[in-house]
């Protein structure tokens, strides 16, 4: 993902590579933020039909390996970011 800088540049926010598709149903990807230093968590989308719809289950791993002490409060700020992105989801239906 990029952003923007205070000043306007281009920040690279968040990094990966993809580790599995299988569509439509699940993607798998490393992901980083620039608080972990490089080092990768891992997160899995699966949609499942189900009655009337679909279910999505998303998964972010190894957090806790990867940020150590300061953990809870990154996990709090990509719980906040998570939000957003499913809120982004649902608007675009």
């Amino acid at each position: 993902m990029i952003g923007k800088g205070e000043d306007g540049s281009t920040v690279r926010q968040c990094w990966g590579t993809v580790q599995q598709m299988d569509p439509p149903s699940r993607l798998v990807y490393s992901l980083t933020v620039k608080p972990l230093g490089g080092a990768m968590t891992t997160v899995s989308w699966t949609l499942e039909q189900v009655y009337g719809g679909t279910k999505l289950t998303l998964t972010h791993e190894g957090i806790g390996e990867a940020a150590g002490e300061s953990a809870m409060g990154l996990l709090m700020a990509l719980d906040k970011g998570w939000d957003k992105h499913l809120e982004s989801l649902r608007a675009a239906l």
